[in-house]
């Protein structure tokens, strides 16, 4: 077996002819100061989004609801605080929605989970938990303007998913998991622990939701310059899992 040259942009693996990536799959971002142990008393924001193609009026937001905040619960589950430090989450904002847009119909959640590690005697308690029958119609009506404002700290990881399928195949699908992760500058990275890092991610994502051993199909990636002050390039890995 050849081995891998991670010192340059490359890829391995093989998709399949005519496969479109932008069918299903899920767009996430960090920051490098969620990828260490938490600051104490520094509030952090995690927010995971998903939607999904409707054909029929949708009866419950639920599902998508709870996909979104199994993402961002799972991953505050990961994080470690230092030693002595109690880890805290709370919903800081949460959205569920129809968008008729012009050539389809998706149904979506938004959820914002803050999360902080100290010794805070006052605690963030957040947002309640919405009930079945406020999931039963979109929540849009009764937002609020800091239910969509951005954090004033920015977001530390973002999950993006969307789910455009007519329906899925009997043998399964190829879902497209699209890692980014800010760098300083692009010259003389090992690609390496990036790759890695994004293939653990996607599998967290979507091992829990498949009932078949999940298989990567195919991988590449690169380093790309973003046209932001502060997070000057952006690592960019795909990996392609079959589920």
């Amino acid at each position: 077996m050849l081995s891998l040259d991670f010192s340059a942009p490359g890829s391995d693996g093989t998709l399949p002819p005519g496969h479109d990536e932008f069918q299903h799959g899920l767009i996430y971002t960090v920051h490098p100061r969620l990828l260490a142990p938490l600051q104490p008393g520094r509030d952090y924001r995690i927010t995971a989004s998903t939607r999904k193609k409707i054909s029929d009026p949708i009866a419950s937001f639920a599902p998508l609801y709870r996909r979104a905040t199994s993402l961002v619960r799972a991953r505050a589950e990961e994080l470690t605080c230092e030693p002595h430090a109690t880890r805290h989450t709370w919903i800081a904002s949460h959205a569920w929605f129809r968008m008729d847009l012009p050539r389809l119909a998706m149904a979506g959640a938004v959820v914002t989970l803050g999360v902080t590690c100290g010794l805070r005697k006052v605690l963030a308690v957040g947002k309640p938990e919405p009930t079945a029958d406020e999931l039963a119609c979109p929540s849009i009506a009764q937002l609020k303007p800091d239910d969509y404002a951005p954090p004033s700290q920015g977001w530390d990881e973002l999950y993006n998913e969307f789910d455009v399928r007519d329906q899925r195949a009997a043998d399964g699908s190829i879902v497209t998991f699209s890692y980014g992760e800010y760098v300083t500058a692009c010259d003389g990275i090992d690609y390496r622990d990036y790759v890695e890092r994004a293939e653990r991610r996607a599998r967290r994502c979507y091992e829990p939701l498949s009932s078949t051993p999940v298989t990567t199909v195919h991988r590449d990636w690169t380093c790309i310059a973003t046209s932001k002050a502060s997070n000057v390039c952006l690592v960019h890995v795909n990996v392609y899992l079959q589920i």
